[in-house]
């Protein structure tokens, strides 16, 4: 009898066990500490969360191209320069406002792409030596030579009533740069500029980033300047452009390689969004987290660091992860009431 009883708890225990292991493959995973994890450095989503998104995303892929993802297809992007994994891109909506970042319409030897204007040429020699992609970037070659008579080359990305914009705005200007020949010798900065304009035209302010030159190489590198607009009630457009500064009377030659550049509303440059006759937009990422109702404390951790959400209410059985241009790596989630 007794070991009649023993054998029946056995059985209970493995139905148990196979009942618990069940539920954990149907649900979040489990911490240590008992808290729901949802971790997203696997390359797939975690039992338990949804993404949404109303429009095509870019993401650098594990070889370090940049793939496009159709609507609702979670992107998992890489550093395209280390290929290690950095997560998944939750981000906010975002538009790039250069109608033309795939270099449509340029030819050698010195038409530009559509909508690219030089404004200030200092005297140098310009000429288009060619346009290509390079692990899914979309570039341009520009050669620039001469002996300079001024001390600022500046090439507008977008017409100067491309961009409508106002003051008390912050706006995100980048792109991928690389030396594809030459050097920058004589070359006293690199930076991106931003021109304020009024509805006629007029610049009514000018603002420069800081200097960049020094990371510049034959890799790419991806530059950008985080700008908000200051010149005005008369704002009514605002034009990114790419500089280099001068001396008079020093010669330069060099190349450069210039690729995808954004105009983007926002505070930081997200990922890149390809354009070729008109400003595109990207839906936001709706990333939800199966919940069960309660209150929460939530830790967020991103590639930039990590994000205490105290008191977190969820209702309706899931939990929406606030969109952020970092790429996201885990949830952990300790419910509090």
């Amino acid at each position: 009898m007794a070991d009649h009883h023993r054998g029946e708890c056995l059985g209970c225990r493995v139905r148990a066990l196979h009942l618990m292991r069940l539920r954990h493959s149907y649900g979040p995973p489990v911490a240590a500490s008992g808290s729901p994890l949802f971790p997203f450095t696997g390359g797939t989503l975690p039992v338990g969360a949804t993404l949404t998104r109303a429009s095509t995303g870019w993401y650098f892929d594990s070889a370090g191209v940049l793939q496009s993802a159709a609507n609702d297809v979670a992107r998992f992007t890489y550093d395209p320069a280390t290929l290690a994994l950095q997560g998944l891109l939750v981000e906010p909506a975002r538009t790039n406002s250069i109608r033309n970042n795939t270099m449509v319409g340029a030819n050698a030897p010195s038409t530009l792409p559509t909508n690219w204007i030089i404004t200030q040429n200092a005297g140098l020699t310009t000429d288009v030596v060619g346009t290509g992609s390079a692990s899914g970037l979309d570039y341009i070659d520009i050669r620039f030579s001469g002996t300079p008579s001024a001390t600022l080359y500046r090439v507008a990305l977008e017409a100067s009533n491309g961009i409508a914009a106002l003051s008390g705005q912050t706006w995100t200007e980048s792109a991928y740069i690389a030396i594809a020949n030459g050097g920058l010798t004589n070359i006293t900065k690199v930076n991106f500029t931003m021109v304020e304009r009024t509805a006629g035209g007029a610049s009514v302010a000018f603002q420069g980033a800081a200097d960049y030159k020094a990371s510049l190489s034959s890799s790419f590198y991806r530059a950008s300047f985080v700008q908000t607009l200051a010149g005005g009630g008369t704002v009514a457009f605002v034009s990114p452009e790419f500089s280099f500064g001068l001396t008079v009377g020093l010669a330069v030659d060099v190349t450069f390689r210039i690729a995808l550049p954004p105009m983007e509303q926002g505070s930081g440059a997200s990922s890149p969004i390809k354009t070729s006759s008109a400003a595109v937009a990207r839906a936001a990422d709706v990333l939800t987290l199966a919940l069960a109702d309660g209150t929460y404390n939530i830790d967020i951790t991103r590639a930039s660091g990590v994000t205490n959400v105290v008191g977190a209410v969820v209702s309706g059985g899931a939990y929406t992860v606030p969109t952020d241009l970092s790429p996201l790596q885990s949830v952990a989630a300790k419910r509090t009431a």
